[in-house]
């Protein structure tokens, strides 16, 4: 009888022993698969959130574009010019960005005498700047040519006792530096400074100013 209890109970021993290695090992790999996703996730939530912040810092680096003219908004101006030596007029002025054309023309006569003259300027911006949200500032370069006509009095001939007028041309070149006030982006104010070569020969100082109207 102890014989069969002995065998009985080491069959029922090694049964146990079977059973139990195969449930080790299957708990085994259930553990460490979760640990491996956890650690996936988290490298892609890193490379998700680093590359937004990366692109985002780019744009910013971009610099902006600005106009080398805060004149250009109204390019075209009309209104009124006048320098000495050649007097002045009606006046029509446009930017091409930091470029200027100019053209006066005027005069006056009467029945014996008359005095005209027309212009063409080039300008070169310099420098220009905002004041204040109603006032921009700038300088430039001015070159101004020009030619004036005059007929006036000559002389006076006593034996007749008539008086002679004679007309005289007078061609002039100059060049100097200019200042433009814009007030309202509309009210134009200049004014100028230059060196003027005449011919018939003459070396002068000459200044301008005008009023005009940008559009």
């Amino acid at each position: 009888m102890k014989k069969y209890l002995l065998i009985l109970l080491c069959t029922m021993s090694s049964l146990i022993l079977l059973t139990a290695e195969p449930v080790q090992a299957e708990k085994a790999p259930q553990v460490s698969a979760p640990s491996t996703q956890k650690e996936s996730t988290e490298i892609n939530n890193n490379t998700d959130t680093t590359e937004p912040t990366e692109k985002t810092a780019k744009s910013s680096d971009i610099p902006k574009k600005k106009n080398a003219n805060l004149f250009m908004e109204c390019p075209n101006a009309l209104g009124f010019y006048g320098n000495y030596p050649l007097t002045g007029g009606i006046t029509y002025h446009r930017w091409f960005n930091t470029f200027g054309l100019r053209l006066t023309a005027g005069g006056w006569a009467n029945a014996k005498t008359i005095d005209y003259n027309i212009q063409l300027s080039l300008q070169g911006l310099v420098f220009n700047a905002e004041l204040a949200n109603w006032c921009i500032v700038g300088l430039y370069i001015n070159g101004t040519i020009g030619h004036r006509g005059k007929k006036d009095y000559a002389y006076y001939n006593s034996t007749t006792s008539t008086s002679h007028y004679a007309y005289n041309p007078y061609e002039y070149a100059g060049i100097g530096i200019g200042m433009e006030f814009l007030f309202l982006k509309h009210i134009s104010l200049t004014t100028e400074v230059s060196l003027f070569g005449a011919y018939p020969w003459e070396l002068l100082m000459g200044g301008g100013g005008g009023f005009k109207i940008r559009f």
